[in-house]
């Protein structure tokens, strides 16, 4: 079983950083830098990431990316779908604060908007009865 289930880019600049460029040049996809992407475990969910290999530019054509390990992960036994979504959003903004991607933007809209409607249990609980690490 693939036990991915959120991938979250994370840019060079924050969207208001990029917003004196000129339009036609620009596509938001041209500045990520690295991905997060969230991984079901037995009894919670970890953040694992990648980085591009080159030193951040937007003149790069093809970024070759390369795993770096994991972020943080996440205990969710005993949480209700709402505690996990809160605690999982807690552990990106102590990321996005304390690490040593602070410099970065982690784009979190689509976190921020599937989370709370995501069933945490249900993940779970399909992750147990596959072979989940």
């Amino acid at each position: 079983m693939l036990s991915r289930i959120l991938d979250i880019p994370i840019y060079y600049r924050a969207p208001e950083d990029r917003s004196n460029r000129g339009t036609a040049r620009w596509f938001p996809y041209n500045e990520i830098v690295g991905w997060i992407w969230l991984e079901l475990r037995r009894n919670g969910v970890r953040a694992e990431y990648c980085f591009i290999r080159q030193r951040p530019s937007w003149v790069l054509a093809r970024r070759e990316f390369e795993p770096r390990g994991k972020l943080f992960q996440v205990d969710l036994r005993g949480l209700s779908n709402a505690q996990i979504f809160e605690r999982l959003l807690t552990a990106f903004v102590e990321i996005q604060k304390h690490s040593h991607l602070n410099k970065f933007w982690l784009d979190l809209a689509v976190f921020n908007l599937t989370g709370p409607v995501i069933d945490w249990h249900a993940l779970l609980q399909s992750g147990s009865t596959e072979s989940v690490r």
